[in-house]
């Protein structure tokens, strides 16, 4: 059986830090549906980046012990002009 995510691959999204990012592989722990991972595709500032960045969303800040990032939302790619495309393989 395959999990299929709360946020299919392709999905963008935005994130607690107010960073925009591209949803590449959904994790496959049950409980952590939730946290796949991601392409950072904008900072939080809205600057798009000159390459995207990798991130797990359910990598931990060593300090707080909390997630380092979360999704709050879903968004429109057309409103970004984002090909979603682009970035899953």
């Amino acid at each position: 059986m395959t999990a299929t995510g709360v946020y299919p691959v392709g999905t963008l999204v935005i994130l607690d830090t107010f960073e925009l990012a591209v949803v590449t592989r959904t994790n496959t722990d049950p409980k952590r549906l939730h946290q796949p991972e991601v392409k950072l595709l904008a900072d939080s500032m809205g600057v798009p980046l000159a390459e995207p960045v990798v991130a797990r969303l359910d990598e931990l800040n060593p300090v707080t012990g909390e997630p380092k990032r979360a999704i709050i939302k879903t968004t429109d790619p057309e409103k970004y002009d984002i090909r979603v495309a682009d970035y899953v393989t």
